[in-house]
């Protein structure tokens, strides 16, 4: 079975309701078999990010709840725009992504911009082509839910993926809300100050939306990198998280950061927390000028 015909195969059975083809094809890479919701009720989501997407998707649809090509501009999510992945079909009939706002860390579309869904490979590359062909087979909004595997921090990860229609009633593209269901996460995303979940290897593998306004300074710089890669803090741990736990310590550091060519300082607050099994530095960032405490 070559690649299209497989995700045309799945793309059939997740729209007609059958888990059969999910089921087999992530049994085979040991990892959960994704749920699917279709036309999900915002109202009945405890993610906020998906009650706020809805009620701007309501704002924006055309009789029956269609939503047009043209209707959509990013601009009207505000800063929700950032946790949105665009699609859009191109001359050549493929539809590839056009827009992948800097917080969604998910690994499988980082660095995807005009490149197809498929293109990413392996299971996981069919998987997401299927749920978007299935989704225009349908012409209904999809909740899609998955784990990845040796993710510690997300829950779930859940995409929304709205159908986008031209004057022809065709699907021209699409709109998608990435959320990562975790308590963690969430919680963080309300902190106003910044915030890192470092690991014990200092790979960044969250940053709140502070720490995001503060250190994203590129787009091509996404989190899981190494700290200094991803903030320029020059920081020296001496403990491993697990050894903050257990004796319960926290430090107050003052470090280096390089940022463009700018060598500043900043004072990070050191201490840590585990999330799922899996002990991590929680790091909280403060310009050493700020005259805040």
């Amino acid at each position: 079975m070559n690649n299209r015909t497989e995700i045309e195969t799945l793309a059939r059975e997740i729209a007609d309701g059958d888990p059969t083809g999910l089921r087999r094809m992530f049994g085979a890479a040991s990892a959960p078999t994704p749920s699917i919701t279709w036309a999900p009720d915002a109202d009945l989501s405890d993610q906020t990010l998906e009650q706020r997407f809805a009620r701007v998707l309501g704002q924006l649809g055309r009789q029956e709840g269609r939503y047009h090509v043209d209707d959509l501009h990013l601009g009207a999510f505000g800063g929700m725009a950032e946790w949105l992945t665009q699609l859009r079909r191109g001359p050549d009939g493929a539809v590839r992504y056009t827009h992948i706002g800097p917080a969604n860390i998910h690994p499988s579309v980082r660095g995807q911009i005009g490149r197809r869904p498929e293109d990413i490979g392996g299971h996981f590359g069919v998987y997401l082509a299927a749920t978007f062909r299935a989704v225009e087979l349908r012409g209904l909004p999809l909740l899609a839910a998955h784990r990845m595997i040796g993710d510690g921090l997300a829950t779930a990860w859940r995409r929304t993926i709205v159908p986008l229609m031209d004057d022809s009633e065709e699907t021209a593209g699409f709109v998608v809300l990435h959320c990562a269901a975790s308590d963690l996460r969430a919680g963080l995303e309300v902190v106003p100050a910044a915030v890192l979940i470092v690991d014990a290897q200092l790979v960044v593998r969250h940053a709140n939306k502070a720490a995001r306004k503060m250190f994203d300074t590129s787009t091509r710089l996404r989190q899981d990198r190494p700290l200094f890669e991803y903030s320029g803090l020059d920081l020296v741990l001496s403990a491993s998280p697990e050894d903050i736990l257990r004796h319960g310590t926290q430090q107050r550091l003052t470090c280096r950061r390089v940022a463009l060519q700018r060598v500043g300082s900043c004072v990070v607050t050191v201490s840590a927390a585990r999330h799922h099994g899996t002990a991590y530095y929680v790091l909280m960032v403060q310009d050493a000028e700020d005259p805040r405490p």
